[in-house]
């Protein structure tokens, strides 16, 4: 459910750009609300003002999009949790908002070093067309006194963010306690979907990971975030295209599985279906 904001609202996410800003509200098949941000779109030429109809439902189903900029997704609070970038209706860059504990940071103030502090950092990769990446980090605040176990704190912590003990998820602020939880920063791992024996084409499909390393779980950590990338369709034939026709993501703890089919478009002999296939990422695996 996509309920627009009206244009005098003010964040300070974006500050003195133009935003096109909606509240997303995401159901269940009984009609129960699941979840709910703040969601703002920039466009890229600045021109557009409204959002397609649609255009989520699109996104959550891994579907090319009709517009090219950035979504970015808050929540009530007015704090930033993650962003999406479009180019041509394509993913080309998706950042998070994670953690980095400064308790004994030499360039930290006098009350940081007393307390326990922790430094939000915007964490973003781009993807390339020829399947390279790239990262930057950006600086956004510092919060003290408890982090996520600490409740003026806690709207602006992601599910799985901990910083010290009595509170939070369970976790530990010591390094060396099992419990302790490192946010892993967004990383990518292909995996072979399809090959032609003849080597006319290939599908080998990305996905993309974000996730919470802590030793005492199996596998060494959870993926928090997981998403579909690319399909990564490559063909030597100017005939044959790819159509992707289904795809589901499921993640447990410390695995992760992407259930995947499509059709291979002939244009000389016709459309052929593959076969589902299930692949499995293991948090071990994509952070060893």
């Amino acid at each position: 459910m996509v309920i627009p904001i009206k244009s005098d609202y003010h964040s300070d996410v974006n500050n003195g750009r133009k935003v096109d800003a909606n509240l997303l509200l995401i159901l269940n098949k009984t009609g129960e609300l699941r979840k709910g941000n703040i969601v703002q779109y920039i466009p890229a030429n600045g021109n557009e003002t409204k959002l397609p109809v649609g255009i989520f439902n699109k996104m959550y189903n891994f579907r090319k999009l009709d517009v090219s900029g950035k979504f970015s997704f808050l929540n009530i609070a007015d704090q930033l949790l993650y962003e999406y970038g479009y180019k041509d209706g394509r993913l080309f860059s998706s950042g998070s908002v994670g953690m980095k504990p400064t308790p004994n940071n030499s360039s930290a103030s006098t009350s940081q070093r007393a307390t326990k502090c922790t430094e939000w950092y915007l964490t973003t990769t781009y993807y390339y067309s020829d399947g390279t990446t790239s990262e930057t980090t950006q600086y956004l605040t510092t919060t003290c006194d408890g982090g996520c176990s600490d409740p003026m704190n806690q709207s602006f912590c992601q599910p799985g963010d901990t910083q010290s003990g009595g509170g939070g998820s369970g976790g530990s602020s010591d390094p060396s306690s099992p419990d302790y939880e490192e946010p892993m920063t967004f990383k990518t791992r292909d995996w072979e979907y399809q090959i032609d024996q003849a080597g006319w084409w290939a599908v080998v499909p990305t996905e993309g990971f974000n996730g919470m390393r802590k030793r005492s779980l199996p596998y060494g950590g959870y993926f928090t975030n997981f998403i579909h990338v690319t399909d990564g369709f490559m063909s030597t034939s100017p005939y044959v295209s790819w159509q992707r026709d289904f795809m589901k993501h499921e993640k447990n703890i410390g695995k992760a599985t992407v259930t995947f089919t499509g059709s291979i478009i002939d244009q000389r002999s016709g459309t052929r279906s593959l076969d589902i296939k299930a692949q499995e990422f293991f948090f071990n695996q994509v952070y060893p």
